[in-house]
């Protein structure tokens, strides 16, 4: 079987994360989950579903509307015809697969914070005619939450955040910015010139960005009581993990210390948050790995490279989809392999 994945993104949403011994992988016809010797040991039956934490996951069925989905209806084709995308019931499932609870069916995705307590969203959808056209179209509004098992609402809706979540492990991180995994609200402040963009770190920073001139953002780093850290004078910024942070001068991405000190100069083409020591850096279009000192830890060898997790990394190499250990060597790879 062949695939496409041509972006960081579509690799993240391809290869999970592994937690607990066990990572999500999309393999034909669904999604499943293998352990560390790449074995699938929860068969790929799941349309969607999220990384597990502390030892439970959230799922949907394969198939559309047979899979127990509802469609919603977004606009027409050309030949007049409803079209829409389907909004597929979650549910939340252990270690071995087995279906725990589930989850309120007004919410349109899930995913686990804690073994006690989603993320989840709530997406109320408007069909409003076109004065010019007449055409109906459709637009919605997404609300964040976190509920415990039984449904009950602990915190939310998220503050200042109406777009479309488009993946479970996206809404994990999003939530995580304005609240703890058992729902309590973190101090976010209220900037007057610009807004937070990820989450803040165990050393208390987090990156925010303004709106300048001609539209374009510039970021830097606030502390939880809004005060301004390092300015932001910085085109991107990401967040601070083990004491360092990506940022973006230029074309180039370096990263910061907690001082506000160019730690490792900006060289790299593209660059990810530290994990487990190391760093995934994009040169000259293929990625690396380097140390918290900037130097290669594993050398440029890879189409795309994800953050370790429990040693092991997703990466993409010449066609091929696996993970790898911190030495750079295959610990697996998946029998099926990507297009150009």
């Amino acid at each position: 079987m062949q695939i496409r994945i041509q972006s960081f993104f579509q690799l993240e949403e391809i290869l999970g994360n592994f937690s607990g011994g066990l990572a999500r992988v999309w393999m034909d016809p669904g999604v499943g989950f293998v352990d560390r010797t790449g074995t699938l040991v929860i068969e790929a039956r799941y349309g969607e579903a999220s990384d597990f934490i502390d030892g439970v996951a959230a799922a949907t069925e394969r198939g559309g509307l047979r899979g127990g989905g509802r469609l919603v209806t977004t606009g027409k084709t050309e030949d007049g015809d409803d079209e829409g995308i389907v909004e597929r019931p979650y549910y939340v499932i252990d270690r071995t697969g087995a279906r725990q609870f589930d989850v309120d069916r007004k919410y349109s995705m899930a995913t686990p914070l804690t073994a006690q307590t989603l993320g989840v969203t709530e997406t109320t959808w408007y069909h409003d005619e076109d004065p010019h056209t007449g055409d109906t179209k459709a637009t919605f509004i997404s609300k964040n939450y976190i509920i415990d098992r039984s449904s009950k609402v602990l915190a939310g809706p998220q503050p200042r955040l109406d777009s479309m979540i488009r993946q479970p492990y996206h809404l994990r991180s999003t939530l995580l910015r304005s609240y703890t995994p058992a729902g309590e609200p973190l101090r976010v402040p209220d900037l007057e010139s610009g807004w937070v963009t990820d989450g803040f770190s165990i050393e208390g920073l987090a990156p925010y960005a303004e709106l300048g001139d001609w539209l374009k953002t510039s970021s830097g780093f606030v502390d939880s009581k809004g005060n301004i850290v390092v300015p932001a004078i910085y085109q991107e910024a990401g967040r601070f993990v083990e004491g360092l942070a990506p940022v973006r001068t230029g074309d180039a991405w370096g990263y910061l210390d907690m001082a506000g000190e160019m730690a490792i100069e900006p060289r790299f083409e593209e660059a990810r948050p530290f994990s487990e020591g190391v760093a995934a850096v994009s040169v000259e279009q293929r990625w690396a790995y380097v140390g918290g000192d900037g130097e290669f830890v594993i050398p440029p060898s890879f189409d795309l490279a994800s953050g370790f997790s429990e040693g092991l990394a997703a990466v993409l190499v010449d066609g091929e989809l696996g993970y790898i250990e911190p030495s750079g060597d295959w610990a697996f790879k998946l029998p099926w392999t990507s297009l150009a």
